[in-house]
């Protein structure tokens, strides 16, 4: 496995990043979609890291595997526009790559800016946890992103896979579907009551 990181990658379908969901015709399964911009650091990152796990997993004829595989779409970061079944990008696709990260089996840790866990391993994945990350992480906003990139080779074929680890808030962005991004605190900073005026 190859673990990465992606800094300030615009997050999509977040949906599933709390309840295992099927995006397209796929399984379900918990995880998202990262856009990725054609010629950024971002692309360039992860041919590398998909050639370099191709090279370990197949050896010698792990350069023409990743070839095969690229030319069938059987990589986690696909070089074209994601489509719904009339052909039309879905909002923020148009003009953009994108990468597939997720796990049938586990959601992955969500982390508010300040680096505190809101949904994982030392919080747990209850409603409210839940709550407190669909309100922090929403599509269209932009995160870091930190996963594996492994390769499979089984009854289910050949692939390039992505495991989506954790994601962290990174900034707001335009909200996929429409409506405003989720208020901050800050915004209501000047209609705070003073707490000590209270004791």
């Amino acid at each position: 496995m190859g673990e990465m990181k992606l800094k300030k990658v615009t997050i999509a379908f977040t949906d599933a990043l709390v309840e295992a969901k099927a995006i397209g015709d796929g399984d379900p399964r918990f995880g998202a979609k990262f856009i990725i911009e054609p010629g950024s650091e971002h692309e360039k990152l992860l041919d590398a890291e998909m050639l370099k796990v191709a090279k370990e997993k197949w050896k010698d004829d792990g350069e023409a595997v990743f070839a095969l595989l690229k030319e069938k779409d059987k990589l986690c970061f696909i070089k074209k526009e994601y489509k719904d079944k009339k052909g039309v990008p879905y909002d923020g696709f148009k003009g953009m790559y994108y990468l597939s990260a997720g796990d049938p089996k586990s959601p992955a840790t969500i982390i508010d800016r300040f680096g505190v866990e809101v949904l994982g391993p030392k919080v747990g994945t209850g409603k409210e946890q839940i709550r407190n990350a669909e309100r922090l992480i929403y599509s269209g906003c932009q995160v870091h992103a930190s996963y594996d990139i492994w390769a499979q080779d089984n009854t289910f074929g050949r692939r390039i896979n992505a495991k989506l680890r954790g994601v962290m808030w990174a900034g707001d962005g335009e909200r996929f579907g429409g409506g405003s991004p989720p208020a901050s605190a800050d915004e209501f900073a000047d209609l705070a009551e003073d707490a000590e005026s209270l004791v």
